[in-house]
């Protein structure tokens, strides 16, 4: 069961090797990746309703959209992608020719699911929060819409005090031969707090080997299942790991 509460400000520290999405594509409030498409439409716009002309609010007033846009961080694509897709599988292309993709085995997920491909965008950005708090994960579905109907992002729970990825998981449509580009900067998560408080954002730009010291043991797989409840069991017990 989840709580909103009002605590004092969530510091997180976003930490990277990758110069690019330092320099260029930072994780950053959700306010400020704002689709281009919403900043065009007018606020209200006038139509035709027999002889009578009457004034409506569009879209742009939509309080739900509004709201949201003023909670959380947005991760935004590091480097261009393109993904090509047959019904047996796909293959990727970055710009920067060194970001991975990850494919879960499809014995892992559901029958349900056999139309899709499945494919995990490995972020190049690691976060760190000490109170635990979780966060809400969706797809940024406002800046998605003009992409394709073939790409789905997938939501969940997760916080940065036990784990530290902000990877981006997807479901493509097994179509013939079909290509699509995402482009670098577009908003692939947002990530929500279960809280009132505002955040702050530290940007870190660090070595291989700094990297691996804030996570490398962290994550490490040493099970075939459970890693991430061993690993909270783990740091919750250990006296140098609190607060």
């Amino acid at each position: 069961m989840f709580h909103w509460f009002r605590s004092k400000k969530i510091v997180l520290d976003c930490f990277t090797t990758n110069h690019s999405a330092y320099n260029l594509y930072r994780i950053d409030h959700a306010i400020r990746h704002v689709p281009e498409w919403w900043k065009s439409i007018p606020a209200r716009k006038f139509t035709l309703l027999g002889n009578l002309k009457i004034d409506l609010p569009t879209i742009k007033r939509c309080q739900g959209i509004l709201d949201q846009y003023q909670r959380g961080i947005i991760l935004p694509l590091w480097s261009d992608l393109m993904i090509l897709t047959t019904p047996q599988g796909f293959s990727i292309q970055y710009a920067d020719y060194h970001s991975r993709i990850k494919e879960h085995n499809r014995e892992q997920y559901s029958p349900a699911f056999r139309n899709f491909h499945h494919m995990q965008l490995a972020s190049p950005w690691s976060i760190r929060e000490k109170t635990g708090l979780e966060f809400i994960s969706m797809p940024c579905i406002w800046s998605m819409l003009n992409l394709s109907s073939n790409i789905h992002g997938l939501p969940g729970n997760l916080n940065f005090k036990y784990q530290h990825g902000t990877h981006a998981n997807l479901f493509v449509d097994k179509l013939p031969d079909q290509v699509f580009t995402i482009p670098a900067g577009m908003p692939l998560l947002q990530f929500i707090p279960l809280s009132e408080s505002k955040i702050e954002l530290k940007h870190h730009l660090v070595d291989d080997v700094e990297f691996m010291r804030y996570f490398g043991l962290g994550n490490a797989l040493s099970k075939f299942s459970g890693n991430y409840a061993e690993k909270k069991k783990r740091l919750e017990s250990c006296p140098y790991h609190k607060g």
